[in-house]
């Protein structure tokens, strides 16, 4: 038989029981987040439409590990993508600062220190820039 499921496709056409499968994940992504719950249910819905249910039944716990462990790198993905926009951020300012406190110092002839007070600047604050460029070898 060819009878469809509550999302319109045919249980049998396993292309179109993959689609509904992928409709009913990102549904549960919107819900709860790329998280094993998302994943539990998104089988348990699966299941219950009997949406490529052989396959769910053998291998469940596999299916929701798996989708869970990808989850999971994901997860791992966008922080260590935000701490290293945080990271380049953080060099970019330090490498403006020792740019700008070195351009004043030379044009106006004057000391570093009288430059990072010209800037509202210490010199401990210069100092910890060129540590930071240094200790991300960046070229001062």
């Amino acid at each position: 038989m060819n009878e469809p499921n509550a999302n319109g496709k045919a249980k049998d056409n396993i292309l179109g029981q993959y689609l509904a499968f992928i409709r009913i994940l990102y549904k549960n992504f919107d819900k709860y987040g790329r998280t094993g719950k998302a994943a539990e249910e998104t089988v348990r819905m699966c299941l219950e439409e009997n949406l490529l249910k052989e396959y769910m039944k053998e291998r469940e716990k596999e299916v929701i590990d798996m989708m869970s462990l990808i989850f999971s790198q994901e997860e791992v993905d966008r922080i260590r993508d935000h701490n290293n926009i945080k990271q380049g951020k953080s060099i970019g300012e330090a490498q403006n600062l020792v740019d700008n406190i070195e351009y004043i110092a030379s044009t106006n002839n004057i000391s570093i220190v009288e430059a990072c007070k010209f800037l509202g600047k210490t010199e401990l604050d210069y100092e910890q820039a060129k540590e930071l460029l240094k200790n991300n070898m960046i070229a001062v």
